[in-house]
């Protein structure tokens, strides 16, 4: 009996959690340059007044450093399979950086070094002619912190 008590209180809680939200996803994205704050300001004769200052938006002050790309070539179960397909890259594109990754079990083979968009996708051809028939191109974005 203790079992399904426990059970159903979990499920009204699941509940009350997922359905807890009601706003959009535009109400939330739609945050605005600047956030008003209120303030209330005793002045000197003791009566209280209610001041309006602007604050700066949290969001605002990441500012964009630079983009990089990669093609990914391939990524691998298995470690020497990855290892072949690796050096068989580095052989066909010795111009470029070519790396091999252990993410999260998977090997993942990366061709980086270039200067622009239009040149990753360029040697993505490339890729693709020499037999790399599942690569992509990663466009990997870099931020920093402001302070304002």
């Amino acid at each position: 009996m203790k079992n399904r008590k426990y059970s159903f209180l979990i499920i009204i809680a699941l509940f009350l959690t997922y359905a807890g939200c009601s706003s959009s996803s535009d109400d939330v994205n739609g945050a605005s340059d600047t956030l008003d704050m209120k303030d209330v300001v005793e002045q000197q004769n003791g009566e209280l007044k209610e001041t309006t200052s602007a604050t700066e938006n949290k969001f605002r002050d990441k500012e964009e450093v630079s983009y990089t790309y990669e093609v990914q070539l391939g990524a691998y179960q298995s470690e020497v399979n990855a290892e072949v397909q690796s050096s068989t890259a580095k052989l066909k594109f010795a111009n470029k950086q070519v790396s091999l990754k252990n993410v999260d079990n998977m090997f993942k083979i990366n061709m980086s070094g270039f200067k622009n968009r239009e040149e990753a996708m360029d040697y993505l051809a490339k890729a693709i002619e020499e037999g790399f028939t599942d690569s992509f191109v990663i466009e990997l974005k870099y931020l920093m912190h402001g302070n304002k």
